[in-house]
């Protein structure tokens, strides 16, 4: 019995998969599904020839029943507007899918201590934050990473508070197949929204 996908519809990862698969240094169980889904420069539509490719499958009851699943994990979802890659320079692309992740200042840095992208940080600033953010994300990979591994530390992200205890300044890593960056936010973070997804997708794309 054929099975009738609805028509119309996208189908997106969720910033929740963007932070999980991109943004944690451990390999995620569907880490590969979700980056092939964010290599297209624009959401694909739910059509089951999609479906079929994208789970490398010929079982179109399995490839729906595996959507379902990455769905209640929070993973994927069906929009009904297309979002696609800017159709700008890479960096006035990035400011625009940055820009709405903090209300006080963010910034993209590579991991040699360059920043791509600075919305709300002074210039001299910002050329010491992405030198710092290099640092960080150096050592973290060669001291810290081993212990979330093990199970001893829960978090990929350094953060600094002020002296009320409130969040300052984070640095949330951000990686590709073979690109890293650092995402370095002022005040307090916004990442439960489609840009974080827009990011994760021109890096995918323009950053591989």
């Amino acid at each position: 019995m054929a099975i009738k996908l609805k028509e119309n519809l996208y189908l997106s990862p969720t910033a929740k998969a963007v932070y999980q698969v991109m943004m944690c240094m451990t390999e995620h169980e569907h880490g590969t599904l979700i980056k092939n889904l964010l290599k297209h420069p624009e959401t694909p539509r739910f059509t089951e020839a999609f479906l079929l490719d994208w789970l490398s499958t010929d079982d179109i009851d399995g490839a729906v029943k595996k959507v379902q699943e990455l769905n209640q994990l929070g993973l994927v979802k069906g929009i009904t507007e297309k979002r696609q890659i800017p159709d700008l320079p890479s960096d006035v692309a990035l400011t625009e899918c940055v820009k709405n992740l903090s209300d006080e200042g963010v910034m993209l840095a590579n991991d040699q201590g360059f920043y791509l992208v600075n919305e709300g940080f002074e210039q001299e600033d910002a050329d010491e934050i992405a030198a710092m953010a290099a640092e960080l994300f150096t050592f973290h990979k060669k001291r810290v990473s081993p212990l979330v591994e093990k199970g001893l530390i829960e978090s990929e992200v350094w953060s600094m508070l002020n002296y009320q205890g409130r969040l300052s300044l984070s640095f949330w890593p951000i990686k590709t197949a073979s690109e890293s960056f650092t995402l370095v936010i002022k005040g307090a973070v916004k990442f439960n929204q489609d840009s974080l997804v827009d990011l994760a997708r021109l890096l995918m794309n323009k950053y591989q």
